[in-house]
């Protein structure tokens, strides 16, 4: 059964994930780390929450990165001056 367990970045990542979720997704994390003794289904859900925060923080690096190494160009509203 390889990969059934969480490694610390794991649970940093599923609390760094729970300070951004909706209430619902919270409730699901307090009931799943509240347990003594967790199934493989529960690690697998685990696993899946700290995969989301991965993904998130991703996406919100790709998009920062697109925005800032976009050519600048010239309003497009500015009237040309070259024109008299």
């Amino acid at each position: 059964m390889e990969g059934l367990y969480l490694n610390d970045k794991d649970i940093t990542n599923i609390i760094n994930y729970y300070n951004i979720s909706s209430n619902k997704i919270k409730k699901d994390i307090n009931k799943l780390l509240n347990k003594s003794k967790y199934t493989t289904k529960d690690i697998q859900r685990l696993k899946k929450y700290a995969f989301r925060y991965k993904m998130h923080i991703q996406h919100i690096s790709d998009n920062t990165d697109s925005r800032l190494s976009k050519p600048l160009r010239k309003s497009l509203t500015t009237p040309n001056k070259d024109i008299c």
